[in-house]
């Protein structure tokens, strides 16, 4: 229902809303059923995928907010996304991504959103490969987007959001272009994917994103692989470095004047190297987001 009255709340108003009932048992589906304006569309329990697809089939807007049932929309999501949709030419493959909430089971938070404004379309790809700098929850897409690449590949159970986002950046050559604007909330339950064992969710990722570069040509597969390489060795020591300037440990008593010039050298090396510098903004990028 919180998710229902979110997407109702909002400064610009959705054209229509679809509820996709996937073999629910709970009896939410006929609570819903009499919300007015609300449209319910029922089908066989297939998954989120297999949801999501459903409702995408049966919507007749132009353009499609996902939204699952525990989480909420900010009453700015559709008019912020919207409006920085309208400021695009559409023909330059750019989807704007926002900032979203993130609220786990024991009551703490996290605001996610991640600066990749400053990277090439081949290295936004690269990234998703080996980290989510974006997804469906923080951006809208044209149905006639979703609906060329594909949709959501129901044969997953799990992940399904992070293939579609890849296949989205790295087969069809779409790029973010974040907006630290907070525009929804995810709340993850006990029993959400986001609480699986993190060995599990890690095979599971890495084997999608296999999947998704064994679909790449040769050459496109080793341009991707190189500059995903290059990337994991610059955050490795980027994380190092600023792991170590922001140490607590090098400001003891006794080492107070190392541990100030080993702060400045790294502060400097952060400031004077762009790559390093990039990373490090992305680090930070999510405690901003949103402020």
């Amino acid at each position: 229902m919180d998710a229902v009255r979110s997407v109702q709340a909002q400064t610009l108003p959705a054209g229509e809303i679809v509820v996709v009932d996937d073999g629910s048992t709970d009896g939410s589906a006929d609570v819903v059923r009499g919300i007015p304006g609300v449209r319910v569309i029922s089908k066989e329990n297939g998954g989120t995928a297999s949801a999501r697809n459903a409702g995408c089939a049966a919507a007749s807007c132009d353009w499609i907010k996902y939204l699952d049932s525990d989480d909420i929309l900010y009453p700015n999501c559709l008019e912020d996304l919207m409006g920085a949709n309208a400021a695009l030419d559409p023909s330059a493959r750019v989807v704007p991504v926002m900032s979203e909430r993130i609220i786990y089971p024991d009551g703490s938070e996290w605001l996610a959103g991640y600066d990749c404004n400053h990277m090439t379309t081949l290295e936004q790809g690269a990234r998703q490969l080996d980290h989510f700098i974006g997804g469906t929850h923080e951006s809208i897409l044209r149905r006639s987007v979703v609906a060329g690449i594909g949709g959501f590949d129901e044969r997953l159970r799990f992940a399904e959001d992070y293939e579609f986002i890849l296949r989205l950046l790295v087969v069809h050559k779409y790029r973010f272009w974040h907006i630290p604007r907070l525009v929804y909330e995810y709340r993850v339950r006990p029993d959400s994917q986001s609480t699986v064992d993190p060995a599990i969710r890690k095979r599971a990722v890495d084997d999608i994103a296999r999947s998704v570069l064994d679909s790449l040509d040769r050459g496109e597969r080793s341009r991707y692989l190189t500059t995903l390489r290059r990337y994991k060795s610059r955050r490795a020591f980027a994380g190092g470095v600023y792991a170590f300037a922001n140490s607590r440990h090098a400001y003891t008593p006794d080492r107070s004047s190392y541990g100030n010039a080993a702060h400045a050298a790294a502060a400097g090396m952060l400031r004077s190297c762009r790559p390093l510098h990039d990373l490090y903004r992305g680090m930070h990028s999510a405690r901003r987001a949103g402020s």
